[in-house]
């Protein structure tokens, strides 16, 4: 059965957005009376059935398939955009199939890259929601001052993962319940005045292992680990 994504839920009525409308009726040539699964984005996926198949799907719910009461674990990545939109789409996809729940698109000083195609962003994170059976699609944020999100992030545990020689902590089990930002850096590196002012916002150098990762590699090992220590060991 195919799936679909809509934040346009109303009772028992679910509308396809007008993409995956014309994914919907153009390309998989669904019409009224086919079956679809939608996620919702925020725990719930459901088995509908096609009522409208115009420019705007509309589908009826038949029935709640599967139900997820909001992850009590979180994990937020704050990191520098790539030069290469590629490379921070890639990004995107792997941390939504690894499932994370929020990240955050940071600017620093020796960032690469200014400007950031949403749209196309969001379609890929929808897309890779999709792919994986996640059925929570994480918070997506951009062109975030660094200064402004260390005075903003809330988490329990803050991390940021640098390459200056400086003792560094690694990611473990013991914290399982807690809320973690990460940090990750531009390929240059975060300034040694950033890092400074991550640690007196309370974020603790990070080490990610020995090899010297590109932004996005960061990124996913960082998000890898959170996953295997903090979910699977917890």
């Amino acid at each position: 059965m195919h799936h679909f994504y809509s934040q346009h839920i109303t009772n028992n009525t679910i509308e396809l957005s007008e993409d995956e409308s014309r994914h919907c009726t153009k390309v998989m040539r669904l019409s009224i009376g086919d079956e679809i699964l939608v996620f919702d984005g925020k725990g719930k996926k459901f088995r509908c059935r096609i009522t409208v198949a115009k420019k705007q799907v509309v589908a009826e719910i038949i029935e709640t398939v599967e139900e997820e009461s909001s992850p009590t674990l979180s994990l937020t990545l704050a990191v520098s955009p790539t030069k290469s939109a590629d490379r921070m789409e890639w990004m995107v996809e792997k941390l939504i199939e690894i499932g994370v729940s929020q990240i955050v698109f940071i600017q620093t000083e020796k960032g690469e890259r200014s400007r950031i195609n949403e749209k196309r962003l969001w379609k890929k994170a929808i897309s890779a929601m999709k792919q994986s059976g996640n059925l929570w699609l994480p918070e997506i944020q951009t062109a975030v001052k660094f200064k402004d999100f260390l005075q903003s992030d809330q988490s329990s545990k803050k991390f940021i993962a640098h390459c200056f020689d400086k003792d560094k902590t690694l990611l473990n089990a013991k914290d399982a319940h807690q809320s973690i930002t990460i940090c990750i850096g531009p390929e240059g590196d975060f300034s040694e005045s950033e890092v400074r002012a991550a640690e007196a916002a309370n974020f603790v150098p990070l080490s990610l292992g020995l090899p010297r990762y590109r932004t996005e590699t960061a990124a996913v090992v960082a998000g890898t680990l959170f996953n295997h220590f903090y979910v699977t060991l917890k």
